[in-house]
């Protein structure tokens, strides 16, 4: 007997309902931790990685991503598994990697008489930019000496890279490690010197209104923190050369008969820094600096 058509055309349909009823079956979720979905064919689920098909190529080709950037796997068979963040993790969010540019306090500044602010930005990987505005005269100090003016800082960061790896953990961010950064300082201020020319002297004291600027070169070293989230802690110091000028003569040029020596108004703690004199005219900085990246 022959067999009609519409027979044959059932059979094929319902094998294809049944061939693509198994294919839907056999699709896996992805749940991305910005809550995207991927429906994949999963392959193999590795310690630190996730190997799958992806349903909508039509070649064989493997994929692979990390399991830091899954939240959750929704198998065919409607198991579920979940990927709990561990709060000891090294590793960085995509957003925390995103973040290229910071803005810093200079911690102990109020503690030395002045204000400052500093503004880091990557200009390219392990190299960024950095400079530093403040004010002279202010802070929790006692301005005895009624000083005020300004002050620059900046330079070239130089961050080293890393020279080492642990499976699975992103330990490198653009604004963490150890770096090295020459940068030109300047300052200008006016202030106040009281000279005493001694006990056994008959010259009556003297007070003084002196404006100083300073210009060193200094080759800083120091570590930068990344915790998760933004939070900087910037630790450095720094050795370079310096020169002192004062009513804008240096000071190895600068003559008043009031003083009887040059260590008199020579300005050994010029508020940024610290100064040597004309014959060692070496300067040394230190600090730390708390921050947020965005």
């Amino acid at each position: 007997m022959k067999e009609s058509p519409r027979i044959s055309n059932v059979v094929i349909l319902s094998v294809l309902f049944i061939l693509f009823a198994c294919q839907i079956k056999a699709q896996d979720t992805l749940i991305y931790k910005n809550n995207d979905k991927r429906i994949v064919k999963l392959l193999e689920l590795g310690i630190d990685e996730i190997k799958f098909r992806n349903l909508e190529d039509s070649s064989d080709v493997t994929r692979v991503i990390e399991k830091a950037e899954i939240k959750e796997i929704r198998l065919a068979n409607h198991e579920i598994i979940r990927f709990n963040e561990d709060l000891m993790d090294a590793r960085l969010s995509d957003d925390d990697q995103k973040k290229n540019q910071a803005i810093k306090l200079n911690f102990f500044a109020p503690l030395m008489n002045h204000l400052s602010f500093s503004y880091e930005r990557m200009i390219k990987p392990w190299v960024n930019v950095e400079g530093e505005l403040g004010v002279i005269g202010v802070g929790f100090a006692n301005n005895e000496e009624d000083a005020s003016g300004f002050l620059f800082r900046g330079g070239l960061k130089l961050i080293r890279r890393p020279d080492f790896q642990v499976r699975g953990q992103k330990l490198t961010h653009v604004l963490h490690g150890k770096y090295f950064k020459p940068e030109i300082l300047y300052n200008r201020y006016s202030k106040r010197i009281t000279y005493d020319p001694g006990f056994f002297s008959t010259a009556p004291s003297y007070t003084d209104k002196l404006d100083y600027s300073n210009l060193s070169i200094i080759m800083n070293f120091g570590k930068q923190y990344y915790v998760k989230g933004g939070f900087l802690i910037d630790l450095y110091f720094g050795l370079g050369y310096g020169a002192q000028f004062v009513n804008g003569k240096q000071v190895k040029d600068f003559n008043s008969s009031i003083y009887q020596s040059k260590e008199d108004y020579n300005d050994n703690f010029p508020y940024t820094h610290l100064q040597g004199n004309a014959s060692f005219p070496i300067s040394f900085t230190f600090g730390m600096r708390f921050g947020l990246a965005f």
